[in-house]
């Protein structure tokens, strides 16, 4: 019976440290001003230029792929993307990592 009550309270008090921890790291600090300002980013001339990995080969998607980031750097004039095929499926990706 000893046992199932220590067991008991000390499960009790575990919970109500974890339930205070959880109450507290939620709130707002008095110094904290929140903002409604949009974040401003800097603004640069120069396209970022991502590289997208793939392995689509040209009789499974890989037409499609080109298709798309064709596509994609037309609308999007701040950023160029440039496909890069992996050959042997995964391992081709592996080997790039």
């Amino acid at each position: 019976m000893k046992k199932n009550l220590f067991k008991f309270s000390i499960l009790f008090l575990l919970t109500a440290a974890l339930l205070v921890s959880i109450i507290t790291s939620c709130g707002v600090s008095k110094n904290q001003e929140h903002s409604t300002k949009p974040v401003q980013y800097a603004q640069s001339e120069v396209p970022v230029t991502i590289e997208y990995w793939h392995v689509n080969t040209e009789n499974f998607g890989g037409p499609t792929v080109r298709e798309l980031v064709e596509e994609f750097n037309k609308t999007h004039s701040k950023i160029k993307v440039t496909d890069k095929f992996n050959p042997n499926s995964y391992t081709g990706l592996m080997q790039n990592l």
